[in-house]
């Protein structure tokens, strides 16, 4: 069923409004904040063929690799803080789950 010229003009107009009844509604995704990011071509073409070879979006792998430099430095912090006990399990830890990804974009172990 598709809606002819007058019915949308007609929904759109705030005078047809039952605003005396009108609902609230939670919003149905969470908030978002929207990044954009400037690469070069060479530098997007690696990312976006990392991210392909990963199965991801490239969006989605530009974001996981943002999160997971996150919780590097975070860790690093924790580790500072910590007076360096824990130290090598961390580091090892950090390290085994950032080298695919350092692979996949052309890094280096």
């Amino acid at each position: 069923m598709t809606m002819d010229d007058a019915e949308l003009r007609a929904l759109e107009d705030p005078k047809e409004w039952d605003s005396d009844r009108a609902e609230s509604r939670p919003p149905s995704k969470s908030a978002r904040a929207v990044v954009s990011v400037a690469f070069s071509r060479v530098d997007f073409d690696r990312v976006s063929d990392a991210a392909m070879g990963e199965g991801m979006k490239t969006s989605e792998f530009i974001r996981d690799a943002a999160l997971t430099r996150v919780a590097l430095q975070q860790r690093r912090s924790r580790i500072l803080s910590s007076g360096f006990r824990g130290v090598s399990e961390d580091v090892t830890a950090a390290w085994q789950h950032m080298r695919p990804l350092t692979m996949s974009i052309g890094g280096k172990p």
